[in-house]
């Protein structure tokens, strides 16, 4: 029977990388005093306020028992909880290579909604020139970048589940801009069209390496390299101040995956996105 994470659990569970998170809870399965499995996990209260439906997060998954189905009941016990909660659509991403958990998960009838790619590449040395018409944002574009997201993401996960509305899918890719230019990101790029934002690009940076938390440019201006100018002007502006810049992209967003490669970033890892919702569907 899964229970409670308790501090005995502390150093057993580190050894394969799970360890407590502030926010977050632990579940734990064990068969003759072993452990066989055990899952982190924690609400989502930004995903919440923007889909209006409660939402947790699988953080971190330990599978340890191939053979037995502790794991299903380890996921079925946490679903359990997560109801009682108030919990509506839980989410959850796995390397491509956790094969036996993303079965598990399959069981649970938890949906594949996006194949996550993820890029990367060595940071020039030292700066070059910004690219021409490439601006750093003012708090005050929070509300224009904002727009950008919401007309210019349709692969990511939100707009891909069919029980979340493009309207609150919109709302959310909105809500995560305007954070980024109050900043939730290091730095935010924008390029400018007739006096309005028309992309922009925002930037996270930790210790040594800078991942691209999001990028966007308005549907009308594509096919101008808006996008391109970003990404370079991304890796201008961190070279010599980093080692290393990562982004990810769905494997369906093909236009997003030619321009990072033809920027130098290349594939390294692919993870999977799966949902299951709960409750009622968010609105």
């Amino acid at each position: 029977m899964p229970r409670p994470f308790a501090s005995a659990d502390a150093d057993g569970l580190a050894r394969h990388g799970l360890i407590a998170a502030k926010g977050s809870e632990i579940l734990v399965n064990e068969r003759d005093g072993v452990i066989t499995g055990a899952l982190r996990y924690a609400p989502r209260p930004f995903e919440t306020a923007e889909l209006g439906v409660g939402v947790a997060c699988i953080e971190h998954c330990l599978f340890l028992d191939q053979e037995s189905d502790a794991f299903d009941e380890l996921l079925s016990h946490c679903e359990t909880q997560l109801r009682a909660t108030d919990i509506g659509l839980v989410t959850c991403r796995l390397g491509e290579v956790e094969r036996g958990a993303i079965a598990a998960f399959h069981r649970r009838e938890f949906r594949i909604i996006e194949c996550l790619i993820t890029l990367g590449r060595d940071l020039p040395a030292a700066p070059a020139a910004m690219p021409p018409g490439v601006e750093r944002a003012t708090r005050n574009e929070a509300d224009e970048c904002g727009h950008v997201a919401a007309e210019s993401f349709r692969h990511d996960r939100f707009h891909a589940d069919p029980q979340i509305s493009e309207e609150a899918a919109d709302n959310l890719k909105a809500a995560w801009a305007r954070n980024d230019c109050h900043d939730r990101a290091d730095t935010v790029l924008v390029v400018h069209e007739s006096g309005h934002v028309a992309g922009f690009i925002a930037c996270r940076k930790n210790i040594d390496t800078v991942k691209i938390d999001l990028i966007g440019v308005l549907p009308e201006m594509h096919g101008r390299g808006i996008g391109r100018r970003l990404v370079d002007a991304a890796l201008s502006h961190y070279a010599g101040g980093a080692a290393r810049m990562i982004v990810g992209t769905q494997s369906a967003n093909i236009a997003s995956l030619a321009l990072y490669q033809s920027c130098g970033f290349r594939i390294e890892a692919s993870s999977f996105t799966l949902h299951k919702h709960l409750g009622p569907s968010a609105k």
